[in-house]
């Protein structure tokens, strides 16, 4: 949980940074005073994510995952469905292969029935999109505006705005995955089968967690703000 604590620590260190540049008259008053409100913004959101994403995890039973002899496969049972883990790297992708035949983050209302799960998935994928945007258009108000960059640097936030939840090829452009230490993350829907290491990477991009994002997102702002 640190890295959540640093999180809320940068928030706050941003924050008083943009509050000195505007009383300092360092740049349009209106540029500073909108980045302010956006960056709360983003703070207000960036802990209620995290809540939904625990209280998700905690109202699910996990059993351990073992390998299946009859077909080799990697099955874990949560809430006591029988679950295929199309991706043993933890925290990554879960499918129900019987029902849908397709991979992706496992999602308990797409991928197990679960009443009490469906309310928390969508606030979560709705705050989620919404984080995303918020953050890209900081990045790009510090980038360009700020610090007069042409071309502002991909980072994790632009790269999930921009391949999960803006410019997708149609379809569902994405489900969610928890993970208690990273946080919510974006996966697009895959089809079981496919050998990663052979794939375009922009066509199957990979989010490190919101919180690794947004830990980048505020460094990098800082570090770019520091001597301005």
């Amino acid at each position: 949980m640190e890295d959540r604590d640093e999180c809320d620590q940068l928030f706050e260190t941003l924050l008083a940074r943009l509050r000195e540049l505007r009383q300092a008259e360092a740049f349009p008053d209106p540029l500073l005073a909108e980045l302010i409100v956006r960056v709360s913004d983003l703070r207000r959101i960036f802990p209620e994510c995290l809540q939904l994403n625990d209280e998700w995890t905690d109202g699910l039973e996990f059993e351990a995952p073992s390998v299946d002899p009859a077909t080799g496969q990697l099955v874990m049972l949560i809430d006591g469905h029988r679950i295929v883990v199309a991706d043993p790297e933890p925290g990554t992708t879960f499918t129900d292969v019987e029902s849908t035949g397709k991979a992706g983050f496992f999602t308990p209302g797409l991928s197990v029935p679960s009443q009490r799960a469906a309310p928390t998935e969508t606030r979560l994928e709705l705050l989620l999109e919404a984080y995303y945007e918020a953050a890209y258009r900081i990045w790009h108000r510090v980038e360009k505006d700020l610090l007069g960059r042409n071309k502002p640097a991909d980072i994790g936030v632009t790269a999930v705005r921009n391949q999960l939840v803006v410019h997708t090829d149609g379809g569902p452009a994405f489900t969610v995955g928890l993970n208690s230490e990273q946080g919510p993350s974006l996966r697009p829907v895959r089809r079981i089968g496919i050998d990663e290491a052979h794939v375009n990477p922009k066509k199957f991009p990979r989010d490190s967690g919101l919180v690794p994002n947004t830990l980048e997102l505020l460094r990098e702002c800082l570090a770019g703000l520091a001597s301005g």
